[in-house]
């Protein structure tokens, strides 16, 4: 009697259609078939494999390491870029003032509107993955602003 074999298994043997079912021909032995089967788990399994591996890789991007590092900036009418120490998850920018200051995160693009940050307002972003790389900051002309800045990693 054939024995019924799921599809991805007997895809790699030659089988016959009998009542519409993929069947085993008699003249392959339980032990070929065995053989068969466990290549086929093998094989899914280095995929199940690679797939836990970028999983893995993805979550620990979005797991803080729990540290803040906490910068003091000056910022005048020049374009000011600054790199961050590693790349952070989150930020809170403190506008101590005299003047509006305004902020671009990683991009200094025409296609990225710069946010304007008034004297005492705070802005926060997360990104929840460790994105955050460089601040372009600038004052108009004549103005000043000091910044308080806290990066999350």
């Amino acid at each position: 009697m054939a024995k019924v074999l799921p599809p991805a298994v007997v895809a790699s043997f030659p089988a016959v259609v009998s009542k519409g079912a993929r069947q085993v021909p008699a003249d392959i032995t339980p032990e070929i078939m065995q053989i068969i089967l466990l290549d086929e788990i093998a094989g899914r399994q280095e995929e199940t494999e690679a797939h836990l591996a970028r999983l893995r890789a993805l979550e620990d991007d979005r797991s803080p390491e729990g540290l803040t590092d906490e910068i003091e900036i000056s910022v005048d009418s020049t374009l000011k870029e600054v790199l961050t120490t590693d790349n952070w998850q989150s930020i809170s920018i403190t506008n101590d003032g005299p003047d509006t200051v305004r902020i671009k995160i990683n991009l200094n693009t025409t296609a990225i509107r710069w946010k304007k940050l008034k004297i005492d307002e705070i802005y926060e972003v997360n990104f929840h993955e460790h994105k955050i790389k460089k601040l372009f900051l600038v004052c108009d002309l004549g103005q000043t602003a000091t910044l308080r800045v806290a990066g999350k990693f």
